[in-house]
């Protein structure tokens, strides 16, 4: 993991390899986090509230279709031809 680390810090940031905006060095990444965590733990807050509401409405979404295709009674016919 080291050895790692270190490769991608020599081939980033000591020789210039890959373009900075695309490939950032580790410490740059780390600076990032420790510069900007107030911020990045407010974006991840709240695509966590859209990620659950999105899951939520898609739950009730099935739910519902799920209990209005249990109950028709062409969908019960159909099921019956099918496998008799």
């Amino acid at each position: 993991m080291a050895l790692a680390l270190l490769a991608w810090e020599i081939v980033t940031a000591k020789l210039m390899l890959l373009p900075p905006p695309f490939f950032a060095p580790p410490q740059a990444l780390l600076e990032a986090y420790l510069d900007d965590w107030p911020r990045l733990l407010d974006c991840v807050y709240h695509s966590s509230v859209l990620l659950a509401t999105g899951y939520l409405i898609g739950a009730f979404a099935g739910f519902l279709s799920g209990v209005a295709i249990g109950w028709s009674k062409i969908a019960l016919i159909g099921a019956i031809r099918c496998c008799a």
